[in-house]
């Protein structure tokens, strides 16, 4: 797609106006595309999830005084646990939301710088 629209500065029946709208629209296709890459970026970056030390679950059944005490804890813990991913899993639909969308608007703009250099080329 550059090929094209950068091959229209290089034609010499191009007015100084039509070669300043080819370069405008490449520069907002590159801005969105900076876009994109940072988006992508935050969104791929590694995130830590709390889970349920082993070392706390043999130290709970060394304190457990009553039948189920093991269990319940377990449990309790464990639902905190999933509230957590649920919450962090959310999070991360929402960043790769953003990377779709702004990698939408990108292929759009270079659709645009495209067509528009194609036109006056022609």
């Amino acid at each position: 797609m550059q090929t094209v629209a950068f091959g229209g500065f290089a034609q010499s029946h191009l007015h100084t106006i039509q070669r300043g709208v080819i370069g405008g629209l490449a520069a907002i296709a590159c801005c969105i595309l900076i876009v994109v890459m940072r988006y992508l970026t935050s969104a791929e970056n590694l995130r830590d999830e709390d889970d349920i030390s082993p070392k706390a679950i043999v130290d709970w059944c060394n304190q457990a005084d009553a039948r189920g005490y093991v269990a319940a804890r377990l449990v309790r813990e464990l639902s905190e646990v999933a509230q957590r991913r649920a919450a962090s899993n959310k999070a991360r639909a929402l960043s790769y939301n953003k990377v779709a969308a702004a990698a939408r608007w990108s292929l759009i703009a270079s659709g645009i710088e495209l067509l528009v250099s194609i036109a006056l080329r022609v």
